[in-house]
């Protein structure tokens, strides 16, 4: 049960790692487009309209998102098969409880 506690937390933040990445990457694409654009709009639009630019705003975030999410699920499994199955790695366990055996319920 623990164990896949841990796959799932690990993917999760697998997955929110490569959405922050992604958001970054998206910003540095855009913040060059933006600076153009606002200082001469006329020159920079290559003929389209202001929403031609928000509708191509937006289906790009939509791809980076998606793209993100893909990456993360990949690597996240990626890793996790090599970190833990693979090297014969358990995850560290929170709890100091040991098992019951049949010697410790004698005693």
């Amino acid at each position: 049960m623990k164990q896949k506690l841990h796959f799932y937390v690990y993917l999760a933040l697998s997955i929110l790692l490569w959405v922050l990445v992604g958001i970054i990457i998206h910003f540095l694409l855009e913040m060059p487009i933006l600076y153009f654009l606002g200082s001469d709009y006329h020159k920079y639009s290559l003929g389209q309209s202001f929403s031609q630019w928000m509708g191509l705003h937006t289906f790009m975030t939509v791809i980076v998102w998606l793209a993100s999410i893909v990456w993360g699920v990949y690597f996240g499994l990626y890793w996790y098969e090599r970190i833990y199955l693979k090297s014969g790695k358990k995850p560290a366990s929170t709890g100091k409880t040991k098992k019951r055996t049949a010697k410790t319920k004698q005693k």
